[in-house]
């Protein structure tokens, strides 16, 4: 009979939580432990005659009065004592100690203790023999042999654990079995704490069950390995489902289940005709067959059964063979095109020529990968265009969303090495309209991104190129399938964001903006009649519905929108309908059915814009300029300055402050128009500041908005000339065109954009580059070109004399230049 004494050494343990019955070695390191280690080496003469105690140093945080620890005798010491002094015990748990209070703190810890229970092999009389302790301890025993059973161990190691798990009484049979499992220290601490046999096995019981399906899963998991690839995946509740379906007998996989799978395979023959009806290439069929064969000898269970009958019925529902009949009808093709949209005169150009070709070779024949790309400001109709085409020709149409798009699987697919993978959106994109050619819009190609997952504007190039497109491979299909017959149209603001090998593969196509008078005819024929239709107003007063003047619509383009397109217009006459509504949903007023100029500031407010911004031009050194932006063109003003710098060298040349947020190119442009006038007020009767020890300062108003291109050159040059003539500058004019240091014009784009803003606001007269006159003629409107005064010139000498009301000379400073000028 073990009997603990009544006042021992304690010793203090951070990691280890030393369970009765069981082995464990403890790493001593703390100055009051070696003390203690150092005064059993010197005064014990037999190791396992000394009993000490054990203490977890970390309790929980409502410190108990009498903590548990576990008596234990010293097996073995190892170590060395010089600095720094590190020993290692391996101890043996007896019985579980209360401690009652600390009787010595120096060299190191003795405390007086009571022992809890018995020591492992010592029978406790104090357990009962009858309840539910026997049966559970009975469950316990045979649960434990039977992981011990399951272990990979040694066949000596393997005796001797079922041999002990045998003898040991009840009591200690937890002890033990908590000291084998991996368990966190804060279980093992309520374990220790625990002093009610009882409640002891009811704690272990779980563990060791979960550890039991645990084992039985790895093994599984090892047999599914060898026969699928994804086998190793399975857990606990695939297990489950396996146990159910009968095909796990004594922990191992067989491939008889107990269940009739009857209708499964039903399913399966009914998969394979369809396989072989829908037309599949002979290499697509081949694979399909052999991946059909794996399915049929795969447990139902299997996470990677519901891959592959998702792959295989994809092949199923993909349209390799199903192709719409176009409608080659070009009459009626021009007649739909101008009844859906008003102006798009090159884009509907296009699209009958692409009827006509088809006409003349036959139906539904591929003419060369067409890859049309529509570029122009937001709110022009470039999707709604799309959607027309693919009306006007008969076939199905599918938009896919490209912006902010930064991962190649959403265009390619994923790879099927996991559960959840899916087809890229080409290929869904087909499986949802069920047909080979259709009307694909890739919206917002210019706002593709690119990040850690590759770049899916990369991956946009097989898809697009039609020496490639007839044998694209979607990662999930893994199998080539055939685009060329399909019509891809891609929408874009700008190109300069689109990548240089994407923009070679697709036929640009300028979508600009709308003149005033095309604004109000859409109003009238598509907009107003759209705004009705959402908001219920067909029939608000016996039959009549609301109407709005010509002259209300002019005040709403003019006054409440500047924009290219017609989204901002399109919200106006919104709120207007809203309130029409709210009246007609009223019984104290009577609806608004015609809505005349009047009404507008009522239901719109204030209005947005108005001529005072022109004001600005009433002082010498501001210009206004046009400029293009992706939104389309803006009308944008320049302002000069120059700052005496005192009495200085005449030498020393002033400084160029720029101010706006200006590009590169911007600031380049700047840099040219002063160093031009620099470079020839020298030669004139200007009486200005002087620039040679002056210091410019060129700003652009709206500094929160980025600006750069090659356009404000002569916008620059002729506020500097201002500022130094004393002149104003017209106010009704406006100018764009680059310059070089001999003071010619060069060309621009954006042409007819920059045209339209400068009507918007109001401008009269533009001056153009004279190399320009070509866009002018193919692009703008008539009733522009007669509604306004476009003066071509060729050197900002020509940009001088219309730019003033009053004459300013510049003499001309070389006869090449005043040749090339008189031949513009």
């Amino acid at each position: 009979m073990l009997q603990i004494p009544s006042r021992i050494p304690i010793l203090f343990t951070d990691d280890i939580i030393v369970m009765p019955g069981s082995s464990s070695v403890i790493k001593v390191d703390r100055s009051r432990d070696l003390n203690l280690v150092k005064y059993v080496i010197a005064h014990t003469t037999s190791l396992r005659s000394c009993i000490i105690g054990t203490i977890p140093r970390t309790l929980p945080m409502e410190k108990p009065k009498h903590p548990i620890g576990t008596a234990v005798i010293i097996m073995q010491i190892s170590g060395m004592d010089e600095p720094p002094s590190k020993y290692m015990l391996l101890v043996h748990g007896l019985c579980r100690i209360s401690v009652e209070r600390i009787t010595q703190n120096t060299p190191y810890v003795v405390a007086q203790v009571t022992q809890i229970g018995k020591w492992p092999f010592e029978p406790d009389d104090n357990i009962p023999n009858d309840g539910d302790l026997p049966l559970l301890s009975s469950k316990l025993r045979q649960s434990a042999i039977q992981l011990v059973n399951a272990l990979d161990v040694n066949k000596e190691v393997l005796i001797h654990l079922k041999t002990l798990l045998k003898k040991l009484p009840d009591h200690a049979l937890p002890d033990l079995l908590a000291s084998m499992l991996h368990m966190r220290k804060d279980k093992k601490m309520e374990m220790l704490n625990c002093l009610d046999a009882l409640e002891r096995i009811q704690r272990i019981y779980p563990l060791i069950m979960e550890r039991i399906e645990n084992v039985k899963l790895v093994k599984i998991k090892k047999d599914l390995a060898g026969s699928f690839p994804n086998g190793n995946k399975i857990g606990k509740k695939d297990l489950q489902i396996l146990n159910e379906e009968g095909l796990i007998k004594d922990d191992k996989l067989i491939m008889t289940p107990k269940r009739d799978h009857d209708s499964l395979a039903d399913g399966l023959e009914c998969l394979e005709k369809k396989l072989k009806s829908v037309g599949l290439p002979p290499n697509v069929s081949k694979v399909a067959m052999r991946e059909l064969q794996r399915l049929k000898k795969m447990p139902s269970a299997l996470p990677e059964h519901s891959v592959l009958l998702n792959y295989l019925e994809l092949l199923t529902d993909l349209p390799w063979c199903i192709s719409t009949t176009d409608t080659l009808d070009l009459q009626k093709a021009k007649e739909d095109l101008d009844k859906d949209h008003h102006s798009m005169e090159i884009l509907k150009k296009r699209v009958l020529e692409y009827l006509a070709v088809q006409k003349l070779k036959h139906r539904g024949a591929n003419i060369g990968g067409l890859i049309l790309c529509f570029v122009g400001p937001p709110g022009v109709g470039k999707t709604s265009i799309g959607r027309s085409i693919a009306k006007t020709l008969g076939r199905k149409f599918h938009r896919i969303s490209l912006g902010g798009v930064c991962d190649q699987s959403d265009i390619r697919g994923h790879r099927r090495t996991y559960i959840g993978s899916m087809p890229g959106r080409i290929i869904s994109g087909l499986k949802s309209v069920g047909a080979n050619n259709p009307v694909f819009l890739l919206d917002e190609v210019d706002k593709l991104g690119k990040g850690l997952q590759g770049d899916p504007g990369a991956a946009l190039l097989e898809v697009l190129d039609a020496e490639q497109n007839h044998s694209f491979v979607d990662h999930y299909l893994n199998v080539p399938f055939d685009l060329s017959n399909i019509l891809f149209i891609a929408t874009a603001n700008i190109t300069s964001t689109i990548p240089s090998a994407l923009l070679d593969r697709m036929e640009i196509l300028e979508v600009p903006g709308y003149t005033e008078e095309e604004k109000i005819t859409i109003c009238k024929k598509h907009l107003w009649p759209k705004q009705l239709d959402v908001h219920g107003l067909h029939n608000i007063n016996n039959g009549a519905k609301p109407d709005i003047s010509e002259e209300a619509i002019k005040k709403v383009v003019k006054m409440y929108t500047r924009e290219a397109g017609v989204r901002e217009l399109d919200r106006k006459l919104a709120s207007i309908c809203r309130a029409v509504a709210v009246q007609a949903t009223s019984n104290s007023q009577a609806p608004l059915v015609d809505i005349g100029v009047d009404d507008l500031p009522t239901i719109l407010g204030p209005q947005k814009f108005d001529r005072t911004d022109l004001l600005i031009l009433s002082k010498p050194g501001v210009a206004a300029g046009l400029a293009w932006t992706k939104t389309g063109g803006e009308l944008m003003y320049v302002e000069a300055s120059c700052m005496d710098r005192g009495q200085m060298d005449e030498s020393s040349i002033g400084k160029i402050i720029l101010t706006g947020q200006l590009g590169d190119v911007m600031k380049e442009s700047a840099q040219l128009a002063v160093s031009w006038v620099r470079s020839n007020v020298k030669k004139t009767d200007l009486k200005g500041p002087k620039l040679s020890n002056s210091d410019i300062h060129l700003h652009f108003p709206a500094g929160a908005v980025g600006k750069d291109g090659p356009s404000a050159g002569i916008t620059i040059a002729t506020a500097l000339v201002s500022l130094l003539s004393g002149k104003l500058v017209r106010s009704d004019i406006a100018m764009t065109g680059e310059i070089t240091l001999q003071g010619r014009v060069l060309p621009v784009g954006g042409i007819k954009e920059k045209v339209l803003a400068a009507h918007r606001a109001g401008i009269n007269k533009v001056l153009l580059p004279a190399q320009n006159r070509r866009d002018v003629i193919t692009e703008l409107p008539h009733d522009v070109c007669e509604a306004m005064d476009i003066q071509y010139v060729g050197s900002i000498e020509e940009v001088l004399e219309n730019a003033f009301l009053d004459e300013v000379r510049i003499p001309i400073q070389c006869e090449a230049l005043m040749n090339n000028s008189s031949k513009l």
